[in-house]
């Protein structure tokens, strides 16, 4: 599965318009308890995980593990291991450029949450907007996470709604690292969620509808779990397939053998900037890489979106808008004649090139009506204009063999077709001829008789030379078939000769 992949636009829809993606997934809720679900001091202990109350700064946390200490899982081997925090409130106030000169790749941020009570208020993070200016203008790569408390699949999506239109109000924050909902048990106390005892479906339901509400918004979506949820209380294959997961497992190496492309190894990490301990991840992250290194555009006008591969949001760059430009989606245009570079740059710090030609060659070109060769093993390279993507095949290699620069090779007696096609479709052809005894002088174009359309040729030839053109070239074997008077030179005076000839044969002189 690819890792971060946002759309390109945002579209906030509501709760109403989704209502069908409920999918009759619609469990009871539990009769509400009254409880204070609001940002007030007594329900901050309600409102997510345990793992929030024990956050503290102290030696410990100074060695904890870091991305480069803990063991990857081979399967990892080709990716980019990127340093990922991710924070709430409970982080206090933090100086971001002091966590950006540390090295910190990305940052996943909390949005906000549902208090686990039966009332099960949505609430914002009340350090999200600042944490998240922050370390954008940091430079830091940002996401987002829900805690989630949703009974339902309607409560999925009025949560999953309220993560939309609050990243519209931030629009000057570009998200490029996925929006996760997180799920998991309340560490200590029965939450709502907790209370339901539902299935891994019914889990996998409330992640999978918030998800596609999330990618139906503009962006990418994934799942948030610990390794016991994603193992026994989730299907998490089933939603790889579709979605991010971000696995939870302290420790220096996880035995979670199901697919994941981010993963917190510690609670207890220590990172200058953040007062107290935070959250420590490793992203696994592909190059990017276009699958061809070069393309020709036959004219201004055409199009073409080569295949990209990696991981990351990419914008595109092009080296002279003279020649090709590049919309933010990677599909070239082509606008005038000459070279550029198309360049992919990936929001995980890598990058890849890809060469455009336009119009270097808007025909194909043999120089050889018909080729003549007096034996076999002979070798001649032919001239012929072609795009930078063609091919030279022959029609019976028995005959003649061609490699791509053109070089011929005969391999047997008789006449066979040498095809030159491009990229684009278009085919050209000649005919290569490798008689058992020697043509007669004057049958330039090989069809057994010498007549006036044997002296067109020459005349054509001839004029062709004269005037410095190269409608037609000889190999050497065909020379002196076209020097009727053998004396060295093909010009009218061949032709002239030729026709006499031709008269007279035909009056039966």
């Amino acid at each position: 599965m690819d890792t971060f992949h946002p759309k390109k636009t945002a579209a906030f829809l509501s709760a109403a318009v989704l209502a069908l993606q409920a999918l009759a997934f619609t469990p009871a809720v539990s009769a509400q308890d009254g409880t204070d679900d609001t940002l007030c001091t007594n329900s901050m202990l309600r409102e997510d995980p345990e793992r929030f109350r024990f956050s503290y700064a102290g030696a410990f946390a100074q060695t904890s593990p870091d991305v480069d200490s803990v063991i990857h899982d081979s399967r990892f081997d080709d990716c980019i291991r990127l340093d990922v925090i991710d924070v709430s409130h409970h982080q206090g106030d933090i100086d971001w450029n002091a966590v950006a000169a540390y090295g910190i790749d990305e940052a996943i941020i909390r949005i906000g949450f549902r208090g686990y009570g039966e009332t099960g208020n949505i609430v914002e993070d009340k350090k999200f907007r600042q944490n998240l200016e922050g370390a954008y203008a940091a430079g830091i790569q940002v996401g987002v996470y829900f805690y989630t408390q949703a009974l339902n699949a309607e409560e999925a999506i009025e949560e999953a709604d309220f993560v939309l239109n609050t990243l519209g109000e931030m629009q000057n924050c570009e998200i490029t690292c996925p929006v996760y909902i997180d799920i998991e048990d309340v560490e200590g106390d029965t939450g709502r969620l907790d209370a339901m005892m539902y299935s891994p479906y019914e889990h996998t339901e409330i992640c999978r509808t918030f998800c596609s509400v999330i990618e139906a918004g503009g962006y990418q979506a994934g799942v948030y779990s610990n390794k016991y949820w994603l193992e026994n209380k989730l299907y998490a294959d089933e939603l790889a397939q579709d979605f991010e997961i971000w696995l939870a497992n302290y420790n220096t190496q996880t035995t979670y053998a199901g697919d994941y492309t981010m993963w917190q190894y510690s609670k207890n990490g220590y990172i200058p900037g953040i007062p107290i301990d935070v959250d420590r991840d490793v992203c696994y992250s592909r190059r990017a890489d276009y699958m061809a290194d070069g393309l020709t555009l036959a004219a201004a006008g055409e199009t073409v979106k080569p295949v990209l591969f990696g991981d990351g949001t990419f914008r595109y760059y092009t080296s002279d808008a003279s020649v090709a430009t590049v919309a933010y989606d990677g599909t070239i245009t082509a606008v005038g004649t000459g070279d550029a570079a198309i360049t992919a740059v990936s929001s995980n710090g890598t990058s890849d090139s890809i060469e455009i030609t336009v119009g270097k060659s808007t025909h194909i070109a043999l120089d050889y009506p018909t080729m003549l060769f007096t034996e076999i093993g002979e070798i001649e390279a032919i001239t012929f204009d072609a795009p930078t993507e063609y091919a030279l095949t022959s029609s019976d290699p028995d005959i003649f063999t061609v490699n791509p620069d053109g070089v011929i090779e005969t391999t047997g007696y008789g006449n066979a077709e040498l095809i030159l096609e491009d990229m684009f479709g278009n085919i050209i052809t000649c005919t290569v001829v490798v008689p058992q005894s020697a043509p007669d002088t004057g049958d330039c174009n090989l069809d057994g008789t010498v007549n006036a359309g044997d002296a067109s040729n020459i005349l054509c030839y001839a004029a062709g030379s004269g005037s410095g053109g190269n409608t037609i070239s000889l190999t050497n074997s065909h020379q002196s078939v076209y020097d009727y008077n053998g004396d060295g030179v093909i010009d009218s005076s061949d032709a002239a000769e030729l026709l006499t000839f031709s008269a007279k044969a035909g009056a039966g002189a």
